[in-house]
């Protein structure tokens, strides 16, 4: 059994065109099936979770970016999902978009845990979720997330990354 073929369960065809939405799956599962089982997963509740963040800010102009060990190659079975939330045009403080976060998905009940932490230097709110209430027929696991608004340098902070590691080739993801 691979997570990727419930794709489908996880991002159904709403404002997408079926055709669109079924290049989109194809193209995916194409892409993720020679990943372990373990990624798969987390990759299918990574597109959970965005599919729900996309519901709750579709009013605003937003980008959704992923940092940190996933985005640079230094991550290991154990290491959390890091997301960035861009919101154009708005005039809320990250903490104050961070409780709204937590208390959309609070609501949602698709999450184990949410700690708000909004008195960090970087603001986030950090998520537990189950893998199996994502895709019921899979063993469960639990799968990290931390999420903060407006990082405008997220891929500059990749790519300084991304050259050390170039550079001081010892070491290994």
């Amino acid at each position: 059994f691979k997570p990727i073929s419930k794709i489908n369960k996880i991002l159904p065809p709403s404002k997408l065109t079926h055709k669109l939405h079924n290049t989109i799956l194809t193209k995916t599962t194409k892409l993720l099936s020679h990943l372990s089982q373990t990624k798969q997963t987390k990759f299918c509740c990574l597109l959970f979770l965005i599919n729900h963040l996309h519901k709750h800010f579709a009013n605003n102009s937003f980008q959704i970016q992923i940092y940190g060990s996933n985005s640079t190659g230094l991550l290991t079975a154990q290491s959390d999902i890091d997301i960035s939330i861009n919101i154009d045009n708005t005039t809320k403080t990250n903490s104050m978009l961070i409780w709204e976060l937590y208390l959309y998905l609070k609501l949602l009940n698709i999450c184990s845990t949410l700690t708000p932490l909004t008195t960090a230097s970087v603001p986030i709110l950090k998520i537990e979720l189950h893998s199996n209430k994502v895709i019921p027929e899979i063993d469960n696991e639990i799968i990290h997330f931390d999420i903060t608004f407006n990082i405008h340098n997220v891929k500059a902070s990749i790519d300084y990354t991304r050259s050390k590691l170039k550079k001081h080739f010892q070491i290994k993801p």
